[in-house]
């Protein structure tokens, strides 16, 4: 019979390679299946860790800090405009950043007491608090801007479209790359939404399209950029944090090895023979006799008499060592 190899089934089966190439056998199938979904089970594991959690939380507070300080000076830069400089600005600003801070103190809370409690945050917590946040500036856009600003012009010249960009930068902190997506996305739409709430249509005229169509669509893939940048820092700033936690997982793990390693050594060293004699070495107090006398003992080889030392056991002030007592007890 002729031997057929792995060489001959991939050449029938129509699986060839290119020269030097590799061969992949439809056998090998499973296993890469299996090592995908080892890897999907790792980060998983990964994602469940006690300390990688508590890191994401800490840093979900110091996002929400950041929020919260950029909404105020935000706050405060508008009421400044409105009622020192006169700016035609809407004070219901005011309003609207004291709800979005409402809403982070109230996300703040929730999230220290996870911190301390240890239970999970829903993920839709998460996706709620990015949509909200984004939706935050559109708002300002759509209803909230000058009136004085031409109608093309409004979702241009107004500062609320500047406030899109802190928020899918705080975003990072997440350390969670498809919510800075979802940031980068919701804030592309919902600013072209409040631009065509204002009045902008990109519609070509007779002589083209004019600088504030193009214009919007150009800020809104700005923003849709600015939250693919983020996610890839999000990504790469979460891949460092899981190596050191991997790192200190293990050094913990290798110091509580060889603790244990020094437990069972001088468990092992109690155990030796001779070892309760050795640890006598050297003391003279309190009865216990050293080695070195206990050999220069004389020695009486008569019948009936057996090895004594220079003292009785019956000698007052003589504690003779419960080791020695079964052979070195002499007959009164």
């Amino acid at each position: 019979m002729a031997r057929v190899t792995k060489l001959d089934q991939n050449e029938a089966n129509g699986l060839t390679s290119g020269e030097g190439g590799p061969f992949f056998f439809p056998e090998d199938r499973p296993r890469r299946l299996v090592l995908i979904a080892m890897i999907h089970s790792i980060q998983q594991m990964r994602e469940a860790s006690p300390a990688f959690r508590h890191v994401l939380l800490k840093s979900e507070k110091k996002r929400i800090v950041g929020v919260i300080a950029f909404v105020s000076f935000f706050a405060i830069l508008a009421a400044v405009r409105i009622f020192v400089l006169g700016s035609a600005m809407s004070a219901w600003t005011l309003v609207a950043a004291a709800l979005v801070i409402a809403f982070e103190l109230g996300l703040f809370r929730a999230v220290n007491r996870s911190v301390y409690s240890g239970k999970d945050i829903s993920n839709f917590v998460w996706y709620f608090s990015s949509v909200l946040e984004c939706l935050f500036p559109a708002v300002g856009v759509a209803f909230l801007a000058s009136t004085r600003l031409l109608p093309d012009y409004r979702p241009l010249a107004t500062p609320w479209v500047l406030a899109f960009f802190p928020f899918i930068l705080l975003s990072v902190l997440r350390l969670t790359p498809r919510l800075c997506w979802v940031c980068g996305i919701v804030s592309a739409l919902a600013y072209l939404t409040a631009a065509y709430v204002v009045g902008w249509h990109f519609s070509p005229g007779p002589s083209g399209f004019t600088v504030t169509q193009t214009a919007v669509k150009y800020f809104a893939f700005l923003l849709l950029i600015t939250g693919a940048l983020a996610a890839g820092v999000a990504a790469e700033i979460r891949t460092h944090v899981e190596a050191a936690l991997h790192e200190a997982e293990t050094k913990h793990q290798l110091k509580q090895v060889e603790h244990e390693l020094q437990i069972a050594r001088s468990i092992q060293q109690s155990l030796l023979p001779g070892n309760r004699l050795e640890s006598n070495r050297g003391r003279h107090r309190w009865g216990l006799l050293r080695l070195e006398e206990i050999a220069r003992w004389p020695l009486d080889l008569g019948p009936g008499r057996c090895n004594r030392p220079r003292h009785r056991a019956c000698d007052p002030g003589f504690r003779m060592p419960c080791v020695f007592s079964s052979k070195l007890q002499c007959a009164r």
